[in-house]
Protein backbone atom coordinates (compact mmCIF):
# COMPACT_ATOMS: atom_id res chain seq x y z
CA UNK A 1 0.00 0.00 0.00
CA UNK A 2 1.43 3.39 -0.99
CA UNK A 3 1.55 6.33 1.38
CA UNK A 4 -1.18 8.94 0.93
CA UNK A 5 -0.08 11.91 -1.12
CA UNK A 6 0.27 15.30 0.51
CA UNK A 7 -2.59 17.59 -0.45
CA UNK A 8 -1.77 20.33 -2.90
CA UNK A 9 -4.43 22.58 -1.37
CA UNK A 10 -5.86 22.75 2.13
CA UNK A 11 -9.23 24.50 2.38
CA UNK A 12 -10.60 25.59 5.76
CA UNK A 13 -13.89 27.08 6.83
CA UNK A 14 -14.09 28.99 10.09
CA UNK A 15 -16.15 31.49 12.06
CA UNK A 16 -14.82 34.92 12.96
CA UNK A 17 -16.97 34.98 16.11
CA UNK A 18 -14.96 32.09 17.56
CA UNK A 19 -11.46 32.42 18.98
CA UNK A 20 -9.34 32.38 15.83
CA UNK A 21 -6.17 33.53 17.61
CA UNK A 22 -5.40 29.95 18.60
CA UNK A 23 -4.85 28.83 15.02
CA UNK A 24 -1.27 28.19 14.03
CA UNK A 25 -1.95 28.35 10.29
CA UNK A 26 -0.86 31.02 7.90
CA UNK A 27 -3.00 30.68 4.78
CA UNK A 28 -2.09 32.31 1.49
CA UNK A 29 -5.74 33.27 1.00
CA UNK A 30 -8.11 34.45 3.74
CA UNK A 31 -11.56 35.35 2.51
CA UNK A 32 -14.03 37.17 4.75
CA UNK A 33 -17.49 36.23 3.50
CA UNK A 34 -19.47 38.23 6.07
CA UNK A 35 -20.17 41.16 3.76
CA UNK A 36 -20.08 39.30 0.47
CA UNK A 37 -23.10 37.04 0.87
CA UNK A 38 -26.26 37.07 3.00
CA UNK A 39 -26.18 34.97 6.15
CA UNK A 40 -28.67 32.06 6.30
CA UNK A 41 -28.43 32.39 10.10
CA UNK A 42 -30.77 35.39 9.90
CA UNK A 43 -33.64 33.03 9.02
CA UNK A 44 -34.58 31.09 12.19
CA UNK A 45 -35.39 28.01 10.09
CA UNK A 46 -31.72 27.82 9.02
CA UNK A 47 -30.03 28.76 12.28
CA UNK A 48 -29.39 25.25 13.62
CA UNK A 49 -28.52 23.82 10.20
CA UNK A 50 -25.06 23.75 8.66
CA UNK A 51 -23.62 24.16 5.21
CA UNK A 52 -23.88 20.41 4.75
CA UNK A 53 -27.68 20.65 4.61
CA UNK A 54 -29.09 20.88 1.08
CA UNK A 55 -31.36 23.83 1.96
CA UNK A 56 -28.43 25.89 3.28
CA UNK A 57 -26.30 24.98 0.29
CA UNK A 58 -29.08 26.05 -2.08
CA UNK A 59 -29.61 29.31 -0.18
CA UNK A 60 -25.92 30.25 -0.25
CA UNK A 61 -25.20 29.17 -3.83
CA UNK A 62 -28.44 30.75 -5.03
CA UNK A 63 -27.17 34.21 -4.17
CA UNK A 64 -25.96 36.37 -7.05
CA UNK A 65 -22.28 35.77 -7.67
CA UNK A 66 -21.78 32.89 -5.22
CA UNK A 67 -21.08 30.18 -7.79
CA UNK A 68 -18.91 32.49 -9.89
CA UNK A 69 -17.00 33.54 -6.77
CA UNK A 70 -16.21 29.90 -5.87
CA UNK A 71 -15.14 29.11 -9.42
CA UNK A 72 -12.94 32.22 -9.59
CA UNK A 73 -11.30 31.49 -6.25
CA UNK A 74 -10.57 27.92 -7.38
CA UNK A 75 -9.07 29.25 -10.63
CA UNK A 76 -6.90 31.69 -8.66
CA UNK A 77 -5.64 28.90 -6.42
CA UNK A 78 -4.90 26.77 -9.50
CA UNK A 79 -2.82 29.62 -10.91
CA UNK A 80 -0.49 29.67 -7.90
CA UNK A 81 -0.01 25.94 -7.39
CA UNK A 82 3.64 24.95 -7.46
CA UNK A 83 4.56 23.08 -10.63
CA UNK A 84 7.23 21.00 -8.87
CA UNK A 85 5.69 18.64 -6.29
CA UNK A 86 9.04 17.72 -4.72
CA UNK A 87 9.27 20.38 -2.01
CA UNK A 88 5.84 21.88 -2.34
CA UNK A 89 3.75 22.65 0.70
CA UNK A 90 -0.02 22.90 0.33
CA UNK A 91 -1.55 26.20 -0.67
CA UNK A 92 -3.86 27.14 2.20
CA UNK A 93 -7.23 28.80 1.70
CA UNK A 94 -9.37 29.94 4.65
CA UNK A 95 -12.96 31.07 4.19
CA UNK A 96 -14.62 32.71 7.16
CA UNK A 97 -18.14 33.80 7.97
CA UNK A 98 -19.64 34.87 11.28
CA UNK A 99 -20.18 31.50 12.95
CA UNK A 100 -18.40 29.13 10.59
CA UNK A 101 -21.47 26.96 10.03
CA UNK A 102 -23.17 28.22 6.86
CA UNK A 103 -21.55 30.40 4.17
CA UNK A 104 -17.94 29.40 4.82
CA UNK A 105 -18.80 25.70 4.82
CA UNK A 106 -20.76 25.84 1.56
CA UNK A 107 -18.19 27.92 -0.27
CA UNK A 108 -15.22 25.95 1.07
CA UNK A 109 -16.85 22.72 -0.10
CA UNK A 110 -17.64 24.28 -3.48
CA UNK A 111 -14.08 25.55 -3.98
CA UNK A 112 -12.68 22.16 -2.94
CA UNK A 113 -14.97 20.39 -5.41
CA UNK A 114 -13.86 22.70 -8.24
CA UNK A 115 -10.22 21.95 -7.42
CA UNK A 116 -10.75 18.20 -7.10
CA UNK A 117 -12.44 18.03 -10.51
CA UNK A 118 -9.25 19.58 -11.93
CA UNK A 119 -7.18 16.75 -10.42
CA UNK A 120 -5.89 18.75 -7.45
CA UNK A 121 -5.36 16.83 -4.20
CA UNK A 122 -7.49 18.70 -1.66
CA UNK A 123 -7.77 18.50 2.10
CA UNK A 124 -10.83 20.22 3.58
CA UNK A 125 -11.55 20.98 7.21
CA UNK A 126 -14.48 22.80 8.77
CA UNK A 127 -13.08 24.23 11.99
CA UNK A 128 -16.29 25.48 13.61
CA UNK A 129 -19.13 23.60 11.95
CA UNK A 130 -19.89 21.65 15.13
CA UNK A 131 -19.66 24.58 17.50
CA UNK A 132 -22.88 25.89 19.05
CA UNK A 133 -24.77 28.54 17.12
CA UNK A 134 -23.38 31.95 18.03
CA UNK A 135 -25.90 34.30 19.64
CA UNK A 136 -26.08 37.61 17.79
Amino acid sequence: MSAPQTPQVSVYSFGYLHDTKVFTWNPQFVIDLRRLFRDPHRDPAFRELTGHHAAVRARVLGQPGARAFAASLAATVMAVLPTDDTNAVPVMVALGCAGGRHRSVVLADTVATHLATQGVRVHIQHLHINRPVVAR
